[in-house]
């Protein structure tokens, strides 16, 4: 029987990103067919209070299929974790991974379903892969123009990307950090002290925040679509030359995929509200952590 991993999105983008890129490599070192379980996108996510998100991942030419198990219901997948019922997983020859897991430690048993609950990810495991997640990672034909509009926006030859992310970080019960202007400002500082005459495109969820803080002839705001429009920002920080992120899968995303040699991306160091939370997602060596 041919091996099975599924992956339960749930999530923005960045997200399922991280999600997706996890799955692809385990399914590569062992072997297996790679598949989405959406139904917590589709139907669970409606019913808790959560940002509610779409099926993202489809605006790249995925390697999956969707799959639904008995797994895919939300109250039995909580109760099945809370016992803990290892016996009855190894005797199945199934494994239910809630927390993140070295994709090396993974792969070297009797293991044939593998079920992905959780935000996966870590540069640990992506590091030597690149490529083959790159090569995984293109664009669905039906967003290319979309992708031409954003990349046709990016002019400057020392562009550089501010993703600024706020709306729902300021909601009572976050746990992410929400930034400051220090970070932005001493982030801007570095790259004008390494770069001439930078242009700085500046993307956000909170465009009064924006407006209220970033002027000038260097900063360049885009506002060309009515539709996609999260989806064209995506496409337009990567297509920047440098960036300066946010504590987000979003913008951690976009510059990873468009990441060159001469690319500076500045990131920040502090991402949830407390140190327990952490979600094991890490940095490039290359990039710079303030």
């Amino acid at each position: 029987m041919k091996k099975k991993v599924i992956i339960r999105l749930q999530g923005g983008l960045g997200n399922q990103l991280h999600q997706y890129a996890y799955g692809l490599l385990l399914a590569k070192k062992i072997n297996a067919n790679l598949y989405f379980d959406k139904e917590f996108l589709t139907h669970h996510s409606k019913k808790l209070d959560i940002t509610l998100r779409d099926l993202e991942i489809i605006k790249f030419k995925i390697n999956a299929r969707f799959y639904k198990s008995i797994l895919s219901n939300q109250l039995l997948l909580s109760l099945l974790k809370r016992l803990k019922l290892n016996s009855i997983f190894n005797f199945f020859k199934m494994n239910i991974i809630s927390n993140y897991t070295p994709l090396e430690s993974l792969g070297n048993d009797s293991i044939n379903f593998y079920y992905l609950d959780g935000i996966m990810g870590n540069i640990v495991d992506y590091q030597n892969d690149k490529a083959y997640l790159l090569e995984n990672l293109k664009i669905n034909d039906d967003y290319i123009p979309l992708k031409n509009l954003a990349k046709s926006n990016i002019k400057e030859s020392e562009s550089v990307a501010i993703h600024i992310r706020r709306t729902d970080y300021l909601k009572a019960g976050s746990i992410h950090h929400v930034l400051d202007m220090d970070y932005y400002k001493r982030a801007m500082d570095y790259i004008e002290s390494k770069f001439k005459n930078p242009t700085y495109y500046v993307f956000s969820d909170d465009k009064q925040f924006v407006k209220e803080n970033f002027s000038g002839s260097t900063i360049q705001i885009l506002n060309d679509v009515d539709k996609d429009v999260a989806f064209f920002d995506f496409l337009a920080i990567k297509s920047c030359k440098h960036y300066i992120i946010a504590n987000s899968t979003f913008s951690w995303w976009a510059a990873y995929l468009g990441n060159t040699a001469e690319s500076t991306t500045i990131a920040p160091s502090v991402c949830l509200t407390s140190q327990e939370l952490d979600l094991k997602i890490t940095y490039p060596k290359n990039w710079i952590v303030f």
